[in-house]
């Protein structure tokens, strides 16, 4: 044990005087060295194009903020895909919606709106219950498809209106608080209109608007026999409830069938064409709330094309204003609007079926695109159905509306793009699909301003239709 003392004690001496083996230097602590970290990937602008803002409509602060927010207001104020759900984005109908409104409110009318589909049924419905809703109407909605049931669908409906309006029913509340509805007072099974009825004359204390659209689409027959009985139990009882109901037609009768019983109860509504002063009126709400300008030109060119019909006006619009954002500026030219017109038929024709494309090329060789293009323009300025007499209207040339004619004839006899009725008050035509006549219009309009010196593109040719 001392040798070894000894030894290690010696060997350490040795070292300090420098004799022996060389003193190994202390090796230091060992630390941690850190990894090194990975080369952050560079920020690229994204090559090509891209969304001008987050899904929380947030707009992105490296782009151009001040257009960006335009945009952002465009995609709200000018919406061809959807109907008008904020009121400062609805335009005009001021004496449409004051007519409806004193029909309800004065009159305790059941009111149907018809007319061609893009006149904005849909958006007078939004509106008409925004403004109900203001006055405490309560206003519940249900929309018809192919094989709706009378009963199904009142059911549906009757259970949003709480049961605290029932004057058979004292309070409004089941157990665990959950409000109770009128479907718990129905019977089980099919319903019948005597039924439906029965709940709704005994509500008190408000009064309330069933809104029914897309009427046009339910089968005819049973239960638009049915509808029609509502209508009558509810009027013949003095009920507090009206039925507001919107469909494509265009008559009153192609919607509600026997109409001789309820004719003194219900108001039939045609929503007509937008005026030259509706239409005005609609692009001043995108000059106020998105900041676009129009030229003169552009105004006029986009109501010319558009002959009175929102959805064309709007759509129109809309690419107008993206072709002016995309140069940089919010000033819509005459030349944006030539290309909106573009784009428009563009989106149009491609929500076409194939068949229907197959039809109008088929219509073009068999007619030829002048009568083809005239019957287009008559069904717009119509607002669908049209006559012998309207097309002579549009055309201005009784030489040419007698060919017009006689080549509409032969379309509608093969069942190519439009159908004829025939009643004791003569012969109509109606295209089959809504979207062909607007189609052939936005393309034939496309056409005439494409070419050289298109930013003076002459109007008066689409202009003069619309006196």
């Amino acid at each position: 044990m001392e040798k070894t003392l000894i030894v290690t004690w010696w060997e350490e001496f040795l070292r300090w005087m420098g004799i022996g083996r060389p003193r190994q230097p202390e090796r230091p602590a060992a630390k941690a060295i850190p990894l090194p970290r990975p080369p952050e990937p560079q920020k690229q602008a994204a090559a090509g194009p891209g969304f001008s803002a987050t899904a929380g409509d947030q707009i992105r602060p490296a782009r151009t903020a001040g257009l960006d927010r335009a945009r952002a207001r465009l995609r709200d104020i000018l919406t061809p895909s959807q109907p008008v759900v904020d009121l400062r984005a609805f335009a005009g109908r001021k004496q449409t919606l004051e007519r409806l409104i004193s029909a309800i409110e004065d009159q305790r009318l059941h009111v149907v709106l018809y007319g061609s589909r893009g006149m904005g049924k849909t958006s007078l419905l939004h509106v008409i219950s925004q403004r109900a809703r203001e006055a405490r109407y309560h206003v519940f909605y249900g929309s018809c498809g192919i094989g709706t049931q009378f009963g199904d669908l009142f059911r549906s409906i009757l259970s949003d209106i709480p049961l605290r309006f029932h004057t058979d029913f004292a309070g409004g509340q089941a157990e665990g608080g959950r409000v109770r509805s009128l479907a718990e007072s129905l019977p089980d099974g099919d319903l019948t209109p005597r039924q439906v009825s029965d709940v709704l004359s005994k509500l008190t204390g408000t009064r309330i608007i069933i809104i029914i659209d897309e009427f046009d689409r339910s089968d005819p027959g049973e239960f638009r026999q049915s509808v029609a009985d509502l209508i009558k139990s509810l009027s013949d009882r003095a009920a507090r409830v009206q039925l507001l109901i919107a469909g494509v037609g265009s008559n009153l009768s192609e919607l509600i069938e026997h109409i001789p019983s309820i004719q003194r109860n219900i108001l039939g509504m045609q929503i007509p064409p937008m005026s030259a002063g509706e239409m005005n009126e609609l692009l001043d709400i995108a000059r106020q709330q998105i900041g676009l300008t129009f030229a003169d030109e552009a105004a006029s060119l986009i109501t010319a094309t558009a002959q009175g019909w929102p959805y064309a006006a709007s759509l129109i619009s809309h690419h107008a204003g993206l072709a002016a954002l995309r140069r940089g500026t919010l000033d819509v030219s005459q030349e944006d609007v030539v290309t909106a017109i573009g784009e428009a038929a563009e989106e149009v024709g491609g929500r076409l079926p194939s068949t229907a494309i197959r039809e109008i090329d088929y219509a073009r060789a068999k007619i030829g695109d002048s009568s083809l293009a005239s019957a287009a323009m008559t069904h717009i300025v119509c607002g669908g159905e049209f006559t012998a007499r309207n097309l002579a209207a549009v055309t201005e040339a009784e030489s040419t509306t007698a060919a017009g004619t006689a080549a509409i004839d032969q379309l509608a006899s093969e069942g190519i793009l439009l159908e004829a009725r025939q009643d004791r008050f003569g012969k109509s035509y109606q295209f089959l699909d809504i979207a062909v006549p607007l189609y052939l219009w936005l393309a034939t309009a496309r056409d005439a301003y494409r070419g050289p010196g298109v930013a003076r593109a002459d109007t008066s040719s689409v202009q003069a239709h619309e006196a």
